[in-house]
């Protein structure tokens, strides 16, 4: 140690960003190849992934996620991203469920997806309960879930 000051070697813990931009960009291409009449409907270049992510914009969890997959897409898939925020943490009610599954009737009535994303357990329950009206028949991926048993997507 010169003139009394310690000197600290400051390492960074691997970042597992590659890993999840990998996994995320094999989910995406097996997902495409499972759905061979996505092609048929969205055409080449025009494949749409939709992200629920159970969380708000700003939270550590969720952006993260939405980080890692975006660049995922970006290296493996050309295809766009849509991101829909179900901001459960902070609204918990019935009625937010309601008026967001309305306000995505709404917006997405025009579009078709190749893929859904939900991540965590909220993302994963509002699809389950909406999926039939708003997405039916759209091949769905999901992370982040709790305890997670084939029974609880009830022959989806």
């Amino acid at each position: 140690m010169a003139g009394g000051r310690k000197q600290y070697l400051i390492r960074k813990r691997p970042q597992r960003r590659s890993l999840a931009a990998l996994l995320a960009g094999l989910c995406l291409v097996a997902a495409f190849a499972a759905a061979g009449s996505t092609d048929a409907v969205a055409g080449e270049g025009d494949r749409r992934i939709l992200l629920l992510s159970s969380y708000h914009p700003g939270d550590p969890w969720s952006d993260s996620i939405i980080e890692n997959f975006a660049a995922g897409i970006a290296s493996e898939v050309r295809a766009g991203l849509y991101v829909e925020y179900l901001d459960s943490r902070r609204h918990r009610s019935e009625d937010a469920d309601e008026i967001l599954h309305a306000h995505l009737r709404r917006k997405y009535r025009d579009l078709v997806f190749s893929l859904i994303v939900c991540t965590d357990d909220p993302a994963l329950d509002f699809l389950l309960r909406h999926r039939q009206e708003l997405f039916r028949d759209v091949p769905v991926v999901f992370c982040g879930i709790n305890n997670f048993k084939p029974e609880r997507l009830g022959g989806q």
